[in-house]
């Protein structure tokens, strides 16, 4: 942080504790906060006015305007560079339109009424908003909360009377509570998902478009199972 140019910052209070390390290191250049800036920010319910889901990178169109306001950081920072930058974004801009134009086929093919998606933790909100699912989570935006007993009760009775073929967990969060609602309803993994981050090597979402791909081709393909 000291050395830093410039410091990228998921942001929407994401990194809580980024500003305790601003103010000790004071560092010399530019933090970013890219999702304070993002196009598309979805309130959380219960939160204060103004609080935002902080996983908006779930929305391909974040992602895109994200691009720009890199280039536009590293440009500032390295002028003689600006033509690769903004050559280097734009070609990462037709990936993200591919990639968004792939997705929209692939969910085209899962009728409306089986877009329920049901996760470890509220994680998914703008591929939900997206992409027309409505999100069932077991815990709320962190991995840490806990969902009480009533709420899985009710979780456990709307699985059973919309028959939700599959629930999925997150890479990040325990499994024990998506263990115990499919022992409750009989309803199978759907396979993991990535929230929070990339994959490790070898998982087949080490970047943004391959995790993204995997994660539309998990749900899709459980959510479509007979």
């Amino acid at each position: 942080l000291v050395d830093a140019d410039l410091v990228l910052a998921s942001g929407l209070r994401l990194e809580a504790y980024l500003d305790r390390l601003v103010t000790s290191a004071g560092p010399r250049g530019r933090v970013v906060r890219v999702g304070d800036m993002v196009p598309l920010v979805l309130p959380v319910p219960g939160e204060r006015a103004g609080a935002g889901d902080p996983h908006w990178w779930h929305s391909i169109g974040n992602v895109i305007f994200a691009t720009d306001v890199v280039r536009s950081e590293l440009a500032r920072l390295r002028p003689g560079s600006a033509a690769a930058f903004s050559r280097n974004a734009a070609d990462y801009r037709r990936r993200l339109e591919a990639l968004r134009s792939w997705a929209e086929a692939e969910v085209a093919r899962l009728p409306a009424g089986r877009r329920q998606l049901v996760t470890s933790h509220d994680a998914f909100g703008y591929l939900a908003h997206d992409f027309g699912f409505t999100v069932h989570p077991v815990n709320g935006l962190s991995t840490e909360s806990e969902a009480d007993a009533r709420h899985l009760a009710g979780l456990v009775d709307f699985i059973r009377a919309e028959k939700v073929g599959a629930v999925f967990v997150e890479s990040s969060a325990n499994p024990r509570l998506v263990r115990n609602l499919l022992e409750e309803t009989g309803a199978r993994l759907g396979g993991t998902l990535y929230a929070d981050g990339l994959g490790p090597a070898g998982s087949g979402a080490e970047d943004y478009v391959s995790m993204y791909r995997h994660n539309i081709g998990a749900i899709v393909g459980a959510l479509s199972a007979p």
